[in-house]
């Protein structure tokens, strides 16, 4: 039985890049844009606090910049060459997007780490 949201991804692989440019890089490039400088007024706000996740925009920076980079090599080079039928040379970018994938985890686990795995605390404002 398939799920309301597998219903939702298409199968074929123009549309679904068009979806996961959409859905995800579209997505990500705002509101990382959007975490960033809220991460740094936070830090800035609230350094006296104990709780203040100090890291948290740097963590972010980096964050954006890998996933930045991440995307464009997708756009660039991947995603052309899927909607061109390219099957037979795609092994070693298909291998390059699943490493980024694995490298991004480490940051991933700090901002979860300084975030208290993505929980303010309870005197955070809003």
């Amino acid at each position: 039985m398939q799920s309301e949201t597998d219903a939702a991804v298409p199968h074929e692989t123009g549309e679904l890049i068009d979806h996961i440019l959409a859905r995800y890089h579209e997505v990500h490039r705002a509101e990382l844009a959007d975490l960033r400088p809220l991460a740094q007024k936070v830090e800035t706000v609230h350094e006296d606090d104990p709780d203040v996740p100090q890291g948290l925009a740097n963590a972010l920076d980096v964050l954006a910049r890998e996933m930045e980079d991440h995307m464009a090599k997708e756009e660039i080079i991947l995603f052309p060459a899927m909607r061109a039928g390219v099957g037979p040379g795609l092994e070693h970018p298909i291998a390059a997007m699943r490493a980024d994938h694995e490298d991004h985890a480490g940051n991933i686990a700090l901002i979860r780490r300084l975030t208290n795995d993505l929980t303010p605390p309870e005197h955070a404002c809003g």
